[in-house]
């Protein structure tokens, strides 16, 4: 008896058989060509999915810089014009 997790000889060994023929099962599932294709599938889309996503996140940087020079260059323009404002320079 396995003190730790309480488990017997016989249950030990039932899991070492299940996980044999588990595994058994996983490499037979893995040599089929269909579901080889099928991950392949997966893959292939999961890596489109992964790219696109990418180039989202650029343009939306991109687009936040270019809305971020546009304010930053409105400010600037009005800026200018009230220190050029005919007004000020009224005494």
């Amino acid at each position: 008896m396995d003190q730790k997790f309480q488990v017997s000889g016989k249950t030990k060994s039932a899991f070492v058989v299940t996980e044999q023929k588990v595994s058994t099962m996983r490499s037979a599932i893995m040599k089929n060509r269909y579901v080889f294709t099928g991950e392949s599938w997966v893959t292939g889309a999961i890596n489109k999915v992964a790219k696109a996503a990418s180039e989202v996140r650029q343009k939306a940087k991109e687009k936040a810089a270019m809305a971020e020079e546009e304010r930053t260059r409105e400010m600037l323009d009005d800026y200018a014009k009230l220190h050029r404002s005919p007004h000020l320079h009224k005494a």
